[in-house]
């Protein structure tokens, strides 16, 4: 045998492990996209005062918070009480409708993760290693009280936060 032979017998190996290659770092470089991506998103997510909020008041049983310059104490039950669904309740306080539009923008939030894992542009993974532990908290009776969880998912369902309850469901997976 030639080398000419040779080198014609081996060039579809060495193409196919050229492909093989090629697939590898395609898939190397849309991982690290998607990385770049959902780290983005997570800065915007953590760094928004709405988010900030919603991360003490689920961290926390009792906080003091300064809504429209008024000294407001929020436990869980004054929480739970906000977060009534107007089958519930007709009427809330100012401070009750800014902790209302303070949870629907975090809801919001947490729903568009939802869609971008659905599309495929993030994993669910990857984002529960990032917010897991205030999503858990929303249904947690270790963490919160009965009445807050309730008050959590009669909410999320009335106001249709479909998505946020799938995500909630999905991250169980995790614990």
């Amino acid at each position: 045998m030639n080398t000419v032979e040779v080198i014609i017998k081996f060039l579809p190996f060495v193409g196919f492990l050229t492909f093989l290659k090629v697939v590898w770092e395609y898939n190397r470089g849309q991982k690290w996209k998607r990385s770049e991506f959902l780290s983005k998103e997570i800065k915007e997510f953590v760094n928004d005062s709405s988010s900030k909020i919603v991360f003490q008041l689920l961290d926390w049983n009792v906080r003091e918070f300064n809504i429209n310059g008024e000294e407001i104490v929020i436990n869980d039950s004054t929480l739970a009480n906000a977060l009534a669904t107007h089958e519930q309740r007709q009427r809330f306080d100012t401070w009750e409708a800014d902790i209302r539009d303070i949870f629907d923008k975090f809801f919001d939030r947490i729903s568009t993760f939802q869609i971008y894992i659905k599309s495929g542009l993030i994993r669910e993974k990857e984002l529960y290693y990032y917010i897991g532990y205030y999503i858990k908290i929303l249904d947690n009776k270790d963490r919160k009280p009965q009445i807050l969880i309730d008050a959590f998912d009669n909410y999320l369902t009335y106001y249709d936060f479909k998505n946020v309850k799938e995500l909630m469901k999905s991250f169980k997976k995790y614990r």
